[in-house]
């Protein structure tokens, strides 16, 4: 017959969150170690090197013209919705995309 004390319980479960904690540690130091090792130095940190082609996207200025992007294509989504008529879809599609990579233009 086994005997289990509540004592021996509560031992037992403190040992368990305690591994659980360990593993824990050690699988986020290895996917750390994983992201040094495959990942490129300019996507690892978050500051904007200055440098590099992709500096434009991790900047606050850039993120604003990205909502503005997102608004102007939620309004399209919209008037496409109360007029599904194709012949008025397509040309406000192509005219959308054209101010949407206007706007995301980095040259002045």
């Amino acid at each position: 017959m086994l005997n289990i004390s509540p004592k021996s319980g509560v031992c037992q479960a403190a040992r368990g969150r305690r591994a659980v904690a360990i593993i824990n540690q050690i699988l986020i130091l290895f996917f750390r170690e994983l992201k040094m090792l495959l990942l490129p130095l300019w996507l690892i940190h978050s500051a904007p090197d200055h440098k590099h082609f992709s500096h434009r996207r991790l900047t606050v200025h850039y993120r604003r013209r990205i909502k503005l992007v997102k608004a102007v294509w939620l309004g399209v989504a919209a008037i496409l919705l109360v007029l599904p008529s194709p012949a008025f879809a397509v040309p406000l599609c192509l005219f959308s995309s054209f101010l949407s990579f206007s706007i995301l233009d980095e040259h002045q």
